[in-house]
């Protein structure tokens, strides 16, 4: 199989970045050698050690943080303030990483027996282009650091960010961190090949069936963090006004496009009008545009089939009853590039698509609920189970809706972000394992138990007759 020819375009003036190409079978298969070859001496190091190259890591990736961050604005359309921030988050997680993951990692001694944390092998992220850096340290660094080694397939709208970290990573880690610019058909090889130990996916509930799928045919290991469809309830007695601001800062941030956006605002009947109205002065305020202009707060979505996606779905839900409220405008020379205007929607019931289906962009859903109980089956009316937020008069009421919420991560009287001290991940078609906090480092792990002797005495001891 050949390799092939694909490009980079810049969502902002729809022109061509750079072009790059796919590595075909036998290249990629040969760059799995490597990293089974490196993870072979990386996986003998002392953790001390470990620690020492991912302190140059974090060098590295300081010495680049802004052509990282500049580079990620090109080519996906996030506001440069937003990427640099982005940047400095993945540097947070390697202090993170050196400051939690030895004392996590090491062996355990338990009475009678010890737990080891040994790593796997060779572990395949393959990672979405809405967060290019942070998805993919927040994967591949706390499996490193159990002594793994990575590959990653980013998406090709990002390969430019791909090929840099691949170049960083390299300069500390050589041969363990190896980008792999493939096809979907590739991947599966990829996926199959008896050297792969393990497979994590970010990205959309249709990809993540698809990659389970292949990866359950040679019994992988995968974690996967999928699409969402969260739930902001705001219960009677909340600070309307500070419940509004915190949704309308987690929707727009990236042009709305995060799995743990706030995609469903539930607030009671008689609220409606004021939250709406609310939104509607926030959104008109807008500014639109260049992701290089430090005064623009959105950027476009990264990629025309994206906007056209969201653009079908809008459609959809005003056809099946939905009402847009209120839309920003567009200047006249973005309307044909990958701008898409937020837009604010309402009169929205279970059965619409605005309420089953994940927007990603900049869509505000505003949904109703008749009292509390009302509210808590809406939000929990749902496929996904990734994030949230609950909006209460104090904490401990918000704690109480949030406990029977089916989600993986909630937030209380805030919007909802992932940390590096903080576990990650969904329920339902949102996916399943977990990355960041102290469980992140356990997912691409064996975890071996070493039963010690009771007594010198080679007798056989009665209770261990049981098979189990």
């Amino acid at each position: 199989m050949s390799s092939t020819t694909f490009k980079t375009v810049n969502p902002h003036t729809g022109q061509k970045i750079k072009d790059h190409q796919h590595i075909d079978e036998n290249t990629a298969l040969d760059l799995i050698g490597r990293g089974q070859n490196a993870f072979t001496l990386w996986s003998k190091k002392s953790f001390h050690e470990r620690c020492s190259y991912f302190e140059k890591l974090k060098s590295e990736l300081t010495k680049d943080r802004q052509k990282i961050a500049d580079l990620i604005s090109l080519e996906m359309g996030k506001p440069l303030a937003q990427a640099v921030a982005e940047v400095d988050k993945s540097i947070s997680l390697i202090e993170f990483v050196i400051a939690r993951g030895p004392e996590s990692l090491k062996t355990k001694k338990e009475e009678g027996y010890d737990l080891l944390f040994q790593p796997l092998g060779v572990i395949y992220g393959v990672m979405p282009w809405n967060f290019p850096i942070w998805q993919v340290v927040r994967f591949a660094l706390p499996a490193l650091m159990a002594g793994n080694s990575i590959l990653l397939k980013h998406a090709d709208n990002v390969a430019g960010t791909a090929a840099l970290l691949g170049e960083i990573f390299a300069r500390v880690f050589p041969d363990l961190f190896i980008n792999l610019p493939i096809d979907h058909e590739v991947s599966n090889k990829v996926i199959a090949d008896f050297r792969v130990r393990g497979v994590s996916l970010t990205g959309s509930t249709v990809a993540g069936r698809t990659i389970a799928a292949e990866a359950g045919k040679s019994l992988k290991k995968c974690v996967l963090e999928l699409g969402g469809n969260d739930a902001y309830v705001v219960l009677p007695g909340a600070d309307l006004e500070f419940a509004v601001q915190k949704t309308f800062e987690a929707r727009l941030l990236n042009a709305g496009q995060s799995c743990i956006s706030a995609k469903r605002l539930l607030v009671s009947e008689d609220k409606e009008k004021d939250v709406l109205e609310l939104l509607k002065k926030k959104i008109a305020g807008v500014k639109t545009g260049d992701p290089f202009d430090a005064k623009v707060q959105m950027g476009p979505v990264a990629r025309k089939d994206l906007k056209e996606k969201l653009d079908e779905q809008l459609k959809k839900s005003v056809a099946q009853g939905a009402q847009i409220y209120f839309q920003g405008e567009l200047a006249a020379e973005l309307v044909k590039s990958c701008y898409f205007p937020p837009t604010l929607l309402h009169k929205i019931d279970e059965n619409n698509l605005a309420f089953q289906d994940e927007f990603f962009g900049p869509v505000f859903s505003v949904i109703t609920y008749k009292d509390e109980a009302d509210a808590l089956r809406l939000a929990n009316a749902s496929k996904y189970g990734l994030g949230g937020a609950v909006f209460a008069k104090d904490e401990a009421t918000a704690a109480a809706f949030a406990e029977q919420m089916e989600t993986g991560s909630i937030a209380l009287n805030d919007f909802f972000r992932s940390a590096p001290e903080k576990p990650f991940g969904g329920v339902k078609d949102s996916g399943y394992g977990r990355e960041l906090g102290r469980d992140g480092f356990f997912e691409f792990v064996n975890v071996k138990t070493v039963i010690r002797p009771k007594t010198s005495s080679n007798k056989i001891q009665p209770d261990t007759l049981s098979a189990e």
